[in-house]
């Protein structure tokens, strides 16, 4: 099957068993509540009340339920070595009653003495259910192609828990574990199929109203590999209205316990900068 293919079924079904476990979770607490009436009819009014605060604290915010960011950069360098780089980042945020939808999107193109030296795409949605404002589940799947590395593609689909360590005006993180199956294509022709696992941290934090840092880290665990990530970036905005134009500063590192090909090393490491604009 094609790879893309694969991964637009794997995304279908990523929203339906996401609903599905939502759906139950929700008759699970209506069945419970049936029973505390049964069993307790005098404090039903009381009881059903309590049973309405708490699914009307979890509708999270929806003034603006849709957010979409747009990051390009690059570099050219003539003369006795003639380089180009092309850096490109985009992010969407759609939220609904509570239901959130996170997408990120990643290309890194680089080329020496007009010779291919580095091509990668990432693809990443995450499909979250949010139980309360701190408690969620969530399903991911991930798309990730990087032949230099000895990867033609690798694609994950997991599922799991997160919590929001701290949610405040200036400052966020969140922490997540999950766990699920990762399929590798390598450059050689050979394919590995593991269980895995995978924990990650978000931080968001508003140094200024115009000076923004985040961070995303992601640590993951199967029969063949141990992938480490540090995305990290510094936005400085340069017009703020209900758009933002803004200067980021990007480091991205990774790690890969074992190589799958011997002229790749383990750890690649970018450093970017880049023009974003976020409506």
């Amino acid at each position: 099957m094609n790879r893309y293919l694969k991964f637009i079924l794997l995304l279908l079904l990523q929203f339906r068993v996401t609903e599905i476990f939502a759906q139950n979770k929700i008759q699970t607490e209506k069945k419970f509540l049936n029973k505390s009436l049964v069993i307790s009819p005098i404090n039903s009014s009381v009881k059903m009340n309590e049973f309405t605060s708490k699914f009307n604290e979890i509708k999270l915010s929806n003034d603006k339920p849709l957010k979409i960011s747009i990051e390009a950069g690059g570099n050219l360098t003539n003369g006795n070595t003639k380089e180009n780089a092309i850096y490109s980042r985009n992010n969407l945020d759609f939220q609904k009653e509570n239901w959130t939808e996170i997408f990120r999107s990643r290309l890194e193109n680089k080329s020496a003495s007009s010779k291919r030296i580095k091509e990668r795409y990432d693809i990443n949605n995450q499909l979250r259910y949010n139980f309360s404002e701190n408690k969620f589940s969530f399903s991911e799947i991930e798309y990730i192609s990087d032949r230099f590395s000895g990867f033609r593609y690798r694609l994950s689909e997991t599922f799991g828990f997160g919590y929001n360590l701290i949610k405040e005006k200036k400052i966020d993180i969140a922490l997540q574990a999950s766990s699920g199956f990762r399929q590798n294509s390598l450059v050689n022709g050979s394919k590995q199929n593991n269980w895995l696992m995978r924990f990650a941290s978000g931080v968001n934090f508003k140094i200024t109203n115009d000076i923004h840092f985040d961070q995303v880290i992601d640590f993951s665990v199967d029969k063949e590999n141990k992938i480490f990530r540090s995305d990290n970036s510094l936005r400085i905005i340069i017009k703020q209205t209900d758009q933002a134009l803004y200067l980021q500063l990007g480091y991205f590192i990774e790690n890969r316990s074992s190589k799958t090909i011997s002229s790749a090393k383990n750890t690649d490491s970018t450093i970017m900068t880049m023009i974003g604009y976020k409506f």
